[in-house]
């Protein structure tokens, strides 16, 4: 084709150099595009077979039978049931890498309301690196009472500790000192501490009610959720946990979506 446009352009000059180069152009772009659909529809399923090989169990199945062709199915909305694996979108669905956690042992850790000093992991940190740890604080992480729903802040050091210090807070920081007070060593940890005693709470057995659990997993889609965490959502079902079909978030983060959830309005009203 460009060698005929060629001779037709210097034997009579019907195309001009500006029309070959369109020409040119525009059977580099198709060259490009038939490239890449045969890569797209034969390379790389093949590529990723192995990291899409997915399956639904049992339960899921029956419940995506279940459903129906609709999620939601209401006069005033309307949410179709897809397919997560569905053929045009399983080659895409790729088997996470294994999360490799680190093998040094964390030199602090809680246990029974108590924030311990890991001597053992010190010691084998000093000789590793020779960090050696003198003394630690913790700092409670606190949620202004005006701020933003994100806002946090750290409270004052506590006294220093070497073996154990009681924690009454739920988060804390964590930070230990060598001998010249420099920050070596810097952890964050949940306490688990109940906010009532056991005789505050006890009621008669023939009127206590069923108590509700809610799970959610932040910035995971249900799709993503039933593609990539199989094994959570197995044992939900087993469970008899109710799945929230159709729910969908409203804004960003997690507490304005929980109080539309819980109380049926927005966060602001």
């Amino acid at each position: 084709m460009l060698f005929f446009l060629y001779k037709r352009m210097k034997s009579k000059c019907f195309f001009t150099r500006k029309h070959v180069l369109f020409c040119c152009i525009v059977c580099f772009v198709y060259v490009l595009y038939v490239l890449s659909h045969h890569l797209q529809e034969s390379i790389l399923p093949r590529s990723f077979h192995h990291l899409s090989d997915f399956s639904y169990g049992e339960d899921v199945m029956n419940l995506t039978k279940m459903a129906g062709p609709f999620l939601v199915d209401t006069p005033y909305c309307k949410i179709p049931n897809l397919d997560p694996l569905d053929i045009s979108v399983k080659h895409w669905v790729r088997q996470p890498m294994r999360v490799a956690c680190p093998r040094d042992m964390s030199l602090t850790y809680v246990f029974g309301g108590k924030l311990f000093v890991n001597w053992t992991a010190v010691n084998i940190s000093y000789l590793k690196e020779g960090k050696m740890v003198a003394y630690c604080r913790y700092q409670s992480i606190q949620h202004p009472e005006n701020g933003k729903h994100n806002d946090y802040s750290y409270s004052v050091e506590s006294d220093k500790f070497r073996e154990w210090v009681n924690v009454s807070k739920e988060f804390i920081r964590t930070q230990c000192y060598n001998a010249s007070n420099n920050v070596i060593y810097t952890n964050f940890h949940y306490v688990m501490n109940p906010l009532y005693s056991k005789s505050d709470v006890e009621v008669p057995r023939e009127t206590r009610t069923p108590n509700v659990l809610l799970v959610g997993v932040d910035s995971v889609s249900r799709m993503n959720y039933i593609r990539y965490m199989k094994k959570t959502q197995q044992v939900m079902l087993k469970l008899g946990a109710l799945e929230f079909v159709g729910y969908n978030k409203v804004a960003d983060n997690t507490f304005v979506n929980l109080v539309p959830l819980l109380a049926g309005k927005f966060a602001e009203e």
